[in-house]
């Protein structure tokens, strides 16, 4: 009976560590990352040096980027890992700053477009490669935790080239959940403030919600076999892994910005970051909203809202 009982404990072990392997594999682990893609563009060089003579006549973003942003900038992080950014800087000298992160699954060729408006208000804009995507070295996305880390080095990397540097720290979906994971740290006052769009409150809930939608998985017993192995290869807790408490210790001015129509980071997610934010903070409610196109939906009151925020605290 014993005999039974322990080959009975074992194959449930083994299938437990299974469940949670695959699900580490198929979620954290990106194919496209396996292979470190980043999408392929060029710019000639004559269009290239009309771009930069007159940023007015870019057509679009993605050849903003590609004639601003395109070059790799790599350092060595205090984790110990090279890390990667593209960095698009201004023609003329400036102490505006903003670090972009980018969305799950993406990289920030993909998310252009937010870093663009920045730009277009007259800021540097460095976009991190985030864990597992784009040029990270990394094997597996750690869903904003340890890249609020990267993005910490990526804040003294500036501030060695500009020490005046004045620095927004902006991001969407998961990109907005690591800007707001960040917030929660010890940082130089020259990081003025923060926009978050559409981002979790934590990753245990993002993942309790999507792990029902998507996969059609009980969170009891398979998002536990997920979170046990994340602690083991991932090194990082997904329950820990949370903006909600990282708000609360902020005091990094946060503006708060959500599509009332999203569904892959439910929109009750704002009003509970929101409400928790120690910090001074506005929330933005963008009517017909999705997942991470409300600066689509209604690009005025977006941008807007943006810009006033921004300026308050600017100096």
């Amino acid at each position: 009976m014993i005999k039974k009982i322990l080959v009975a404990g074992a194959g449930l072990g083994a299938a437990y560590f299974a469940v949670g392997n695959i699900l580490y594999e198929k979620v954290l682990v990106r194919p496209d990352e396996r292979e470190k893609k980043v999408i392929k563009h060029s710019v000639d060089p004559e269009t290239a040096a009309k771009y930069k003579a007159d940023p007015g006549s870019i057509p679009d973003e993605k050849e903003w980027f590609f004639t601003f942003a395109a070059e790799d900038t790599a350092i060595v992080s205090l984790r110990g890992e090279t890390i990667h950014a593209n960095i698009a800087l201004q023609g003329e000298p400036t102490h505006k700053w903003v670090v972009y992160s980018h969305g799950y699954s993406n990289n920030p060729a993909g998310h252009a477009a937010l870093g663009w408006g920045m730009y277009k208000m007259g800021f540097n804009v460095l976009f991190p490669n985030l864990k597992g995507h784009a040029r990270s070295e990394s094997r597996a996305a750690s869903m904003g935790w340890l890249d609020r880390l990267d993005v910490i080095d990526w804040i003294s990397y500036i501030l060695t080239i500009d020490p005046e540097a004045e620095i927004v720290l902006y991001g969407m979906s998961m990109g907005g959940a690591t800007t707001m994971m960040t917030t929660g740290e010890s940082l130089p006052e020259n990081v003025r403030c923060a926009i978050a769009d559409c981002g979790y409150t934590s990753v245990w809930d993002e993942f309790s919600v999507q792990i029902k939608e998507m996969l059609h998985l009980p969170v009891f017993p398979f998002l536990n076999a997920g979170r046990t192995v994340i602690k083991m290869r991932g090194k990082y807790d997904i329950k820990e892994a949370s903006s909600l408490e990282q708000v609360r210790k902020s005091n990094i001015p946060t503006l708060f910005i959500h599509g009332d129509k999203d569904a892959f980071v439910p929109f009750w997610m704002l009003d509970v970051l929101y409400d928790n934010a120690a910090c001074e903070k506005e929330k933005l409610v963008i009517e017909g909203g999705e997942h991470g196109n409300s600066h689509v939906v209604n690009p005025e009151l977006y941008w807007g809202t943006i810009k006033a925020f921004v300026e308050k605290h600017i100096l």
